[in-house]
C-alpha cells in the first residue's frame, strides 16, 4: 500500500509527466501501403546487388593497392641489395688494385707471381 494512489502526498499525486517537445528537425512520417515480404524482397533485390558490386569493387581496389605497395617495397629492397653488392664488389676491386701496386703480405707477392707466370705462358 506504500505506493498506492491514496497514500501518496499531494506533491506526488499532482506531479506532471514530462512530455517530449517537438523539435524543428523532427519529421512526421505517414505509413505507406502494406507490403508483403515477397514484394519487399523483389524491390530490394536490385539494390542489394548494386551494394554488393560496389563493395566488392572497393575490396578489390584495396587489395590491389596493398599488393602494389608490397611489390614496390620488394623492388626497392632488391635495388638496395644490388647497390650494396656493387659497392662491396667495388671495394674488393679497389683492395685488389692496392695490393697489386703495393704488395705487403706474402699472399700479395704470390698473387703477383702467379699473374706474371700466367702472362708469360699466354
Amino acid at each position: 500500500m506504500k505506493n498506492h494512489r491514496d497514500t501518496q502526498t499531494y506533491f506526488m499525486r499532482n506531479r506532471k509527466v514530462p512530455t517530449r517537445k517537438l523539435n524543428v528537425s523532427d519529421k512526421l512520417l505517414t505509413p505507406g501501403p502494406y507490403e508483403t515480404a515477397e514484394k519487399r524482397e523483389i524491390r530490394l533485390e536490385g539494390k542489394v546487388k548494386i551494394i554488393q558490386r560496389y563493395f566488392r569493387a572497393w575490396q578489390i581496389k584495396m587489395r590491389m593497392k596493398a599488393l602494389r605497395l608490397e611489390s614496390q617495397r620488394q623492388i626497392d629492397f632488391e635495388a638496395e641489395c644490388d647497390e650494396v653488392e656493387l659497392q662491396q664488389m667495388e671495394a674488393i676491386r679497389k683492395k685488389d688494385i692496392i695490393t697489386k701496386v703495393f704488395p705487403v703480405k706474402g699472399e700479395d707477392f704470390s698473387m703477383l707471381f702467379n699473374m706474371v707466370s700466367f702472362y708469360i705462358l699466354s
